[in-house]
């Protein structure tokens, strides 16, 4: 089950971000409502996403043809700002890639679920759901 707190701060990160700083202001002023935990957490996502780009989503958008083809990426290969180092494993869920994040210098992993996953409406859900969990643990 989703935590409520964290798919409001997701949902008010993802409208502040799109808005300019004086709009971003008055935005979170109602939005967060008083809360102060709540704006100092959006306001730090807000942040990291300006100064890094932590929390965008080219990769997202760069791998979406290799999902409609559920084509195997290769060593070396790109997707977004992430080169892909090796395959870790795969399933019926899809295949998970040990990655390095070219901007940050970082190990990642990368999972890209099987179109038998991403058309399927059930399957969908409960990757989400597995993936809900894995933010729900390291807040």
């Amino acid at each position: 089950m989703p935590d409520p707190h964290w798919e409001n701060l997701k949902e008010i990160f993802h409208a502040a971000v799109a808005l300019g700083p004086d709009e971003r202001r008055a935005y979170l002023d109602r939005a967060c409502d008083g809360d102060a935990s709540l704006r100092q957490a959006v306001e730090s996502l807000i942040k990291s996403h300006e100064e890094t780009g932590f929390v965008d989503q080219p990769a997202y958008q760069a791998a979406a043809d290799l999902l409609m083809q559920d084509r195997k990426l290769i060593v070396g290969q790109t997707v977004g700002r992430y080169r892909i180092v090796s395959l870790i494993g795969e399933g019926g869920m899809g295949r998970v890639y040990l990655a390095e994040d070219t901007k940050l210098h970082r190990k990642v992993s990368l999972k890209f679920l099987s179109t038998r996953v991403t058309q399927d409406h059930d399957r969908r859900r409960s990757a989400r759901r597995g993936i809900d969990h894995l933010f729900q643990e390291g807040s």
